[in-house]
């Protein structure tokens, strides 16, 4: 199964992203050699693991890591167009249908045969990431891929073009190419088919309506009902219920979850302040007139 790790569910694995920055450190710090990249407490990470970069996780039966990758939006901050623009010919991608991919790596329990039956986890991942592509409308990936492993591409069906000439690294320790990574319908199919898949591979934990509210309206809402409340009294509290229910039907179609939460939020607090004028009135009852008490 291939996990995705947005900035609005990341607080659900804690654990599998820690454990997968450790990874990196591991594979491109220690194994490379690659000392211009941050690492610290043996954690690699860089400024594009930030609120936009959304991690495709593939998690083991234990909950491991056994691979991940990176996205970015290729019309926000990314890898490709910052650091590695070297790699390209013309001006990297940018459009928000077009992603940065990097950062793909698989556990070392993961990178040899697998048992029959069984998926390799980097397989499992280049399911996902079509996946993801159809999921979110995109239409394609700028990676840096190793010349040799682009065969890979091949060998799943996936069409690619090239974004610049292959181009040496480490002084000759390697060899690696920009390319544009296509994303639809029949890369995904081909991806299926080369893995004898039939159901979805991706999961994704999507946040609740009420995470997403925007708390600064829905609190001026509410205030300003409130206010109104406590200068009619108890007598119209009816009214003033319904004048809530008005303004908020008024932005409804805009944001529902907000009108929801607002009305949730404000009969809570209605509840309390109608509560402490009962209290009020039964402490102190109303004084008679005197003509009344003549009567």
């Amino acid at each position: 199964m291939i996990h995705v790790v947005s900035i609005n569910n990341q607080h659900y694995y804690g654990q599998q992203l820690d454990e997968m920055f450790r990874m990196r450190h591991t594979f491109y710090v220690e194994g490379h050699g690659w000392a211009d990249l941050t690492s610290q407490d043996g954690k690699e990470t860089d400024e594009f693991d930030n609120e936009d970069a959304v991690y495709l996780l593939s998690l083991d039966r234990w909950g491991k890591v056994a691979a991940a990758l990176r996205l970015n939006p290729s019309n926000r901050p990314n890898l490709t167009a910052t650091r590695l623009s070297h790699y390209l010919d013309a001006k990297p991608p940018h459009s928000p249908e077009i992603w940065d991919m990097t950062r793909w790596i698989v556990a070392p329990p993961y990178r040899g045969e697998v048992s029959p039956g069984d998926l390799k986890p980097g397989q499992e991942l280049g399911c996902g990431l079509m996946e993801f592509a159809l999921d979110r409308g995109l239409t394609g990936f700028s990676i840096i891929s190793e010349t040799r492993l682009i065969s890979k591409l091949d060998d799943a069906g996936w069409k690619y073009h090239p974004l610049g000439p292959p181009i040496s690294y480490e002084n000759g320790k390697g060899e690696a190419q920009a390319l544009l990574l296509e994303a639809n319908p029949e890369s995904l199919i081909r991806a299926r088919q080369f893995l004898e898949l039939n159901d979805p591979v991706l999961f994704e934990i999507k946040p609740d309506a009420a995470d997403l509210i925007d708390r600064d309206q829905t609190s001026e809402v509410e205030s300003k009902i409130l206010m109104e409340m406590e200068r009619l009294g108890k007598a119209d509290a009816v009214r003033v219920v319904q004048t809530l229910a008005d303004e908020l039907a008024e932005n409804v179609e805009h944001d529902p979850a907000a009108a929801v939460d607002a009305i949730i939020s404000f009969s809570h607090r209605l509840l309390a302040d109608l509560k402490k004028a009962e209290v009020s009135t039964i402490s102190n009852p109303p004084i008679q007139s005197s003509r009344a008490s003549a009567s």
